[in-house]
């Protein structure tokens, strides 16, 4: 029997392999920006998790500041 999804699954990444998947980035590279606090990611414990929503709002404001 399939589950359904739920929006938060849909929209939730988990861990940094993931995350660098969705913004097409090195793994070794995403990881030090997650070190150096400058990605919008939350821990849930020892776990990383970012909003694939959030990181896509990050990015499009990053775009509109560049002139």
């Amino acid at each position: 029997m399939p589950t359904k999804s739920s929006p938060l699954a849909s929209d939730l990444l988990t861990g940094v392999e993931e995350i660098a998947e969705f913004i097409g980035w090195p793994s070794r590279k995403t990881q030090w920006q997650i070190t150096a606090k400058r990605l919008p990611i939350r821990r849930v414990g020892q776990q990383i998790v970012a909003r694939k929503s959030e990181l896509a709002r990050f990015f499009s404001a990053s775009e509109e500041r560049q002139p």
